[in-house]
């Protein structure tokens, strides 16, 4: 039929078409509102009344399409019009399924396709599962939000055809009832409606005349304002009056209705998550908002000190006085060690009723007992784990190793309890004198800094661990001490209460000047302050004198001076103000307006609030509300969170001791966006969080995040782990929670790191880790909550590479509109934004995932503003190889690169894998099997030491015999060696022999006495430490062979390949033995044998960064992004490394359960390939290996073979060379971020390019051959 030619059918429609529009408004527009609501039961259609069906009995598929109106927002139960709706067409008597990707309510059926915030395009992109399943009555109402937000009203009727074209494509003969969308309460947004609804009417028209089925309900005049529940929404009877205009619009056009389509499976929406590449198309927008006009710190730090007086009357003399917080209560206590054992006496602070100290101290007695031997005077105090107690620490004098125990408080008997963990740290030269355990970065968990007391140099390394255990990445020198002078002491301490330890240095009259520790927007190093005069000094205080310590509980040190001999303290409370806070950290991005797109809320100390508008979705456009927020509450405590349907963030209090948790309600744009007071809605789940779960509750670790995808925020706890547990917003009202339930069990970090965000787009908020050092994020996807209510996580990707911004800078929030998380990092200083967008990179899109159409200037390789940060062209890698072999050669481009990278994360998941196996099965008797060999090579070991070195350490006496020369040359010829030292005079005497003692080197040489071993002289060989070389011997033993000092003994050896030549005189029942040799002792067993499990997990922990980092890198190189590296440079900045991982788990897993009575050589062999594995291992441990006992691990794996040969194999130089190849390639590469750092990628590269043939043989035939293949898959054609 032409569309253009008139026929019975349209003429029909078109006369149905203005009976419709005249039907309707007398039934719905002009009906009373008390009989509307009342509509299904009126007397027009009493329920005892048999009507026919509707459209001659045909099955009646209905697609419910538009916004969060159509979804049923602010609904009772969710259903909207849609229950209601569907109890009238069913009791008509036809088969009625209404259609939709979307759910909501509990309608019989509730599917249909009403997305909440979308735009109308939107819209049409999201609903392809409704429109395909092929409709025969279409309910459509979409603009709303396109009108609220006034987005392109004059195109709004282009966007609503296209919608329409695209239903009518699927479905030609379906009905469409356009809907002329409800009003609003807003009078700019009702102007807007006004026009684009006599628009809609002219649109209906123009269908019309192509013979097409549309009808317009008059939705704008079936429901008034007073009909609305805010200002955009119905509430339950306006959804109800809804429900009879569609009813009556279908009734109207009944005998139009005919059967539906044949359903047709639906194409992914390009911007669903199932349509995109997991790595996102990232597009560099920089600064989109300057910082909010009104953003203010508290000023520069005010110095003020009140003094408190004596606190303290003293337990102990100055030298063992510590201050440290023993009990978690904000208070630092006064403590007293042992300079013989380590052993802690504490007094813990009393508060008054401010919570203050009182001067009054609850004697606690001993509560850690020390170790005989331990220097006291290396013990100091830190909170390692960040649970806000005090921790043991000691330095050793001898090496700087440091070791730390765990803070767990008192067990049921009253003992106080400490968890050992070993040697936390080491290797840095670090001393009681030098080292200072403080907060540096404001984490709650104390770092490892090292402070040259000379200079005043500060060298940190940051403690970034989860757990217990602390792990410390070295972040370099922060300060200089550049403002110090000659004399001053460098402390460091939180004089300005924000939390991170500030720089000061004290003068020798007790002045004390300081900077304050601010945040760098680039770098987790701190943006010092100028120059503040902290403490001018009491009169006749002197610089040793001086302590700090928080004794007052405000969060800042306060200034006290002990006393020398008694450790009496006097006290000045710190009460200064200023310089605690930055700008930026005001900072909240949530949505204000209920628009799905993030507005930039900035709240300062107190909490007053200020509220700007997204409007520039991706820009630099803001609308500004003014202030909103009237305060007076406590910043710190303030949580932002939808709690109700209305899609706008509510304004939540937490109280940070128990998780009790106040609101106040975003009243919106029709109450200038002021807020309500709710009150309190959750009573705290601190008893639940410690006694269900058995967590430490901390109260900065309360979220609001809609983990199950309802639009409504729940309450969610973090734990120090990343383990998540919620409460469900139930969306009553008032508001109530469901039951705690755990739906994340952690992945080993901490809660800070965590952010819920939807990543990609699928309407679920995703939990993502963003990295503390680089913003690195890794990102688990939400699939969705499971019929136990648990949350189901995929497998991590990687979201984001960072951008070199700290974690504390980086916000995880939709800033466009797309439904996507964006990357944003805020500068602390400002308050400045600046944005990365996330973009969707279609799976099956084959060119740049920019995006855009042909014209797009975007795309132009010649656009000087075209910053997304993408090639134009680039080669699409399509194959998959599963090992490097089959990677054919000479691969052009960087596909070659790229198909390389991928088998090598193959290779080293693979290799990781089967180390996990070989611990879990068979290990330990592989290790029984060289730690036997290791007890009986043992003595050879150490003596090849002292054969070789002895010439350090010892002096060696011999007592050389003495013969007549005569005698000796007729027994052993002319000019033997053997006579050397023979005497003329002796051949006159009675005896013709005596001995003589005589200085030679260690070992004496034998060459000089024999010829043979016929003619052996075993003379008697005393040797003797030389003067203070005995520390330097061990150590160096020890160092070389492993075997430590405890396990040695200095005794006799006896040569038994000696035969005695004493027939008669002279006496010489001596000889062959040598006295005062190191020697094993009696006793040392396989117990005693070094176990290299732990190192190695720990080595090949650290190189699981490279195995998650990798796959987000080659999909950058895929996208041909610009970094700072190539893929060919990457490669040869990993190869090395993860060949070597795999050589090492290879040789491991070849070592087999050799028997007691084997011969020799195979077990040599075998204990060879067990000690090749854990060389190819070394370099991994970088900085861990300075940190064990010199090459002590390594050395005690060599002892086992029984022979020191392999002391000069290639394998053990390379391994034993910090400069070596190897060692800069893992020392570049590994931790948190190093993948994508540029500078460490480069320098890791050209370690391995300055590798010669020579130095690649070292590492064995395998290694060559497959770097071999490496190179000719690239061609080495490019350069990093």
């Amino acid at each position: 039929m032409a569309l253009n030619s008139p026929s019975s059918m349209s003429w029909r429609w078109n006369g149905w078409s203005s009976l419709t529009c005249f039907i309707l408004i007398v039934s719905v527009a002009f009906a009373p509102a008390a009989q509307a609501a009342a509509y299904p039961r009126s007397v027009h259609h009493p329920e005892n009344h048999k009507r026919d069906q509707i459209g001659a009995g045909v099955d009646l598929r209905v697609l419910p399409i538009g916004d969060s109106i159509t979804w049923g927002a602010q609904s009772s139960d969710d259903n909207g019009y849609r229950k209601t709706l569907y109890n009238l067409l069913n009791a008509r008597g036809n088969n009625v399924e209404f259609v939709g990707n979307v759910t909501s309510g509990d309608s019989p059926s509730p599917h249909h396709e009403g997305h909440r915030k979308y735009l109308i395009d939107e819209i049409n992109e999201a609903s392809n599962v409704g429109i395909y399943a092929a409709p025969n009555i279409v309910l459509l109402h979409a603009g709303t939000n396109d009108m609220n937000r006034n987005v392109d009203v004059s195109s709004a009727p282009a966007r609503i055809k296209n919608l329409m074209d695209k239903i009518f494509k699927i479905s030609p003969d379906a009905v469409i009832c356009l809907c002329q969308i409800i009003p609003s309460t807003t009078e700019t947004t009702q102007a807007r409606i006004d026009v684009y609804n006599e628009k809609l009417l002219q649109v209906k028209s123009d269908y019309v005349k192509q013979g097409k089925k549309v009808t317009i309900v008059e939705m704008n005049k079936a429901l008034t304002t007073s009909d609305l529940k805010d200002n955009l929404h119905p509430k339950d009877e306006g959804y109800v009056k809804m429900a009879n205009a569609y009813y009556a619009a279908i009734e109207a056009v009944d005998d139009l209705i005919s059967e539906p389509g044949q359903k047709k499976t639906p194409p992914q929406p390009t911007s669903s998550s199932a349509a995109c590449k997991e790595t996102p198309a990232w597009k560099s927008v920089g600064s989109i908002a300057a910082g909010a006009k009104v953003a203010h710190s508290d000023g520069p730090f005010v110095p003020v000190f009140a003094k408190r007086g004596v606190v303290a009357e003293g337990a102990c003399p100055r030298a063992q006085v510590h201050f440290m917080d023993i009990d978690g209560d904000g208070l630092k206590d006064y403590v007293c060690v042992d300079p013989k054992t380590g052993a802690v006496k504490a007094d813990r602070n009393i508060p008054d009723k401010d919570g203050k100290t009182s001067g009054y101290w609850d004697k606690l007695g001993t509560v850690a007992t020390g170790k005989k031997g331990r220097d006291g005077n290396g013990v100091m105090f830190g909170d390692l784990n960040g649970d806000g107690r005090d921790d043991y620490v000691w330095v050793d004098p001898d090496n700087g190793d440091v070791y730390g125990w765990i803070n767990r408080l008192k067990n049921a008997e009253g003992v106080w309890q400490w968890e050992s963990l070993g040697k936390i740290a080491g290797g840095v030269g670090a001393t009681n004198e030098t080292l200072s355990m403080v907060d540096i970065d404001g984490d709650g968990r104390d770092d490892f800094c090292l402070i040259d007391r000379f200079t005043g140099e500060v060298t940190v390394w940051l403690n970034t661990g989860a757990a217990a255990m602390p792990d410390y990445y070295k972040l370099g020198v922060i300060a200089t001490g550049a403002s110090t002078t000659k004399n001053d002491r460098v402390v460091l301490g939180d004089f300005t209460g924000e939390g991170r330890a500030d720089y000061m240095f004290v003068g020798a009259s007790g002045k004390v000047d300081g900077l304050v520790n601010r945040l760098d927007d680039s770098t987790l190093i701190p943006s010092w302050s100028k120059l503040y005069t902290i403490a001018a000094g009491p009169d006749g205080a002197k610089q040793d004198q001086v302590r700090f310590a928080d004794m007052t509980g405000g969060g800042k040190v306060d200034y006290m001076l002990v006393d020398e001999k008694t450790g009496k303290v006097t006290l000045w409370e710190n009460l200064g103000t200023g310089g605690k806070y930055q700008a930026g950290e005001g900072v909240f991005l949530c949505d204000l307006d209920g628009d799905g797109t993030m507005d930039y809320f900035w709240v300062d100390e107190v909490g007053k609030g200020w509220g700007y508008l997204n409007t520039g979705k991706g820009t630099d456009n803001w609308h500004p509300l003014g202030q909103t927020a009237a305060g007076g509450y406590d910043r710190e405590k303030l949580r932002m969170g939808v709690m109700t349907k209305s899609g706008r963030a509510d304004y939540i209090q937490v109280d940070l001791d128990t998780g009790r948790a106040d609101w106040w309600q975003n009243l919106g744009p029709d109450n200038d966006f002021n807020w309500a007071a709710r009150g309190q809605f959750a009573a705290g789940p601190k008893n639940t969080i410690e006694s269900k779960f058995g967590w430490n509750f901390n109260g900065k670790n309360v979220r609001f995040a809609d983990l199950d995808g309802d639009d409504l925020d729940d309450y969610v706890y973090v734990n120090d782990q990343g383990a998540v547990v919620y409460w469900k917003n139930q969306g009553t009202n008032p508001l109530s929670l469901g039951p705690a339930t755990l739906v994340a069990d952690g992945v080993g970090v901490r809660a800070s790191q965590v952010q819920f965000a939807d990543t990609n787009g699928d309407g679920r908020l995703d939990y993502n880790v963003v990295g503390s050092v680089t913003g690195m994020t890794r990102s688990w996807h939400n699939l969705g909550v499971q019929p136990d209510g648990s949350i189901r996580w995929n497998t991590p990707v990687s979201f984001a590479d960072g951008t070199g911004y700290p974690g504390y800078s980086i916000r995880l929030a939709d800033m466009t509109g797309d439904k996507r998380a964006d990357y944003v990092a805020v500068v602390p200083e400002t308050g400045q934004l600046l944005l990365w967008i996330n973009g969707c990179w279609p799976r099956d899109d084959d060119s740049s995932p920019g995006g855009g159409s042909s014209d797009d200037p975007g795309d132009d390789d010649d656009d000087e503003n075209d910053t997304d940060g993408l090639d134009d062209k680039y080669e699409f890698c399509e194959e998959d190889y599963d090992s490097l072999h089959d990677i054919p050669d000479g691969v052009s481009g960087r596909c070659g690169a790229i198909y390389i990278l991928q088998a090598l994360q193959k290779n080293l998941t693979d290799s990781i894998s089967q180390y996990n196996d070989i611990i879990q099965d068979g290990y330990d008797k592989k290790f029984k099997t060289y730690a036997e060999s290791v007890v009986k090579g043992a003595p050879e070991i150490i003596r090849d030491f002292y054969m070789q070195h002895g010439n350090d350490y010892f002096s060696c006496i011999v007592s050389e015999r003495v013969e007549c020369c005569l005698a000796c040359e007729q027994a052993y010829g002319f000019g033997s060696l053997r006579c050397r030292y023979c005497d003329g005079a002796k051949c006159r005497q009675r005896s013709t022999s005596s001995h003589r003692n005589i200085s030679e080197p260690c070992p004496p040489d034998y060459s000089e006495r024999a010829t043979d071993t016929d003619e052996y002289h075993g003379e008697t060989i005393y040797w003797t430490l030389k003067d203070n070389k005995a520390t330097q011997f061990y150590e160096d033993l020890e160092d070389e062979t492993g075997i430590p000092k405890e396990d040695v003994e200095l005794g006799v050896h006896e040569d038994r390949s000696v035969t005695s030549s004493c027939q008669g005189a002279p006496k010489c029942v001596d000889d062959g033995y040598e006295y005062g040799v190191p020697m094993i002792k009696s006793g040392y067993d396989e117990d005693d044998v070094s176990n290299p499990k732990d190192v190695i997990s720990k080595y090949l922990t650290k190189a699981e960064s490279i195995q998650k980092d990798l796959p987000g890198l080659w999909g950058s190189f895929l996208l041909g992004l610009n970094t700072d590296f190539s893929a060919e440079g990457l490669v040869d900045a990993v190869s090395v490394p993860v060949l070597m991982i795999s050589q090492a788990v290879q040789s491991m897993k070849n070592v087999e359960d050799v028997a007691e009575k084997i011969k020799k050589e195979k077990k040599k062999a075998e204990i060879e390939a067990f000690l090749l594995g854990f060389l190819f291992l070394i370099p991994i441990g970088g900085e861990v290996i300075e940190a064990i006992a010199g090459f002590a691990t390594i050395g005690r794996i060599i002892a086992m073979i029984g022979d020191a040969s392999v002391l000069t194999s290639d394998l053990y130089v390379i391994a034993k060379d910090p400069s070596a190849a190897p060692f800069v390639i893992f020392g570049n590469i590994l931790g948190a971020g190093a993948l994508v750092d540029g500078v460490r990628v480069t320098k890791a590269a050209k370690a391995r390019r300055g590798m010669t043939e020579k130095d690649i043989g070292k590492l064995g035939y395998d290694m060559t051959n497959v770097l071999s293949k490496i190179d000719k898959v690239m061609s080495k054609s490019c350069s990093i």
